[in-house]
């Protein structure tokens, strides 16, 4: 992320900028990272802008294992978490799981629940559970 030096924001802008900065660490990774702001006195009734930045451990989802009352092939439902290998995000986990229940309900089970829980491996690894409770199709 880069500001101009001396760029002049507005309280409600720099929380702006700790949300990106915060989202970009997720991006990376870094997916309980926590990025807090403050100001320092910068003279003449200006202040300096300071993040504070706890990055936490990188992650890394290194598996996704499927459980419950799946209903659809295993090959089917491997598309909606093709986003996990391009990022391992909090976003991409949200945006997977709603592309499963999407299918779900594609498929005509409306009343499917998806939920993801993330399993520590390691000091940096993470494997994913996604328990589905598939339902009943209609007819």
């Amino acid at each position: 992320m880069h500001l101009p030096e001396g760029a002049l924001l507005i309280r409600s802008q720099t929380h702006q900028v700790a949300l990106e900065a915060q989202r970009q660490l997720n991006d990376r990774g870094y997916r309980r990272a926590k990025v807090d702001y403050g100001f320092a006195p910068a003279g003449r009734g200006l202040y300096e802008l300071k993040l504070t930045v706890d990055a936490g451990n990188a992650t890394r989802v290194k598996a996704v294992e499927l459980a419950g009352n799946l209903c659809l092939d295993r090959r089917d439902l491997s598309q909606p978490l093709r986003a996990l290998r391009r990022s391992d995000s909090p976003e991409a986990l949200d945006e997977a799981v709603a592309r499963l229940r999407s299918l779900y309900l594609l498929k005509g089970y409306f009343e499917a629940k998806v939920r993801a829980t993330e399993i520590p491996e390691g000091a940096r690894d993470v494997r994913l559970r996604v328990d589905i409770g598939a339902g009943y199709a209609s007819t």
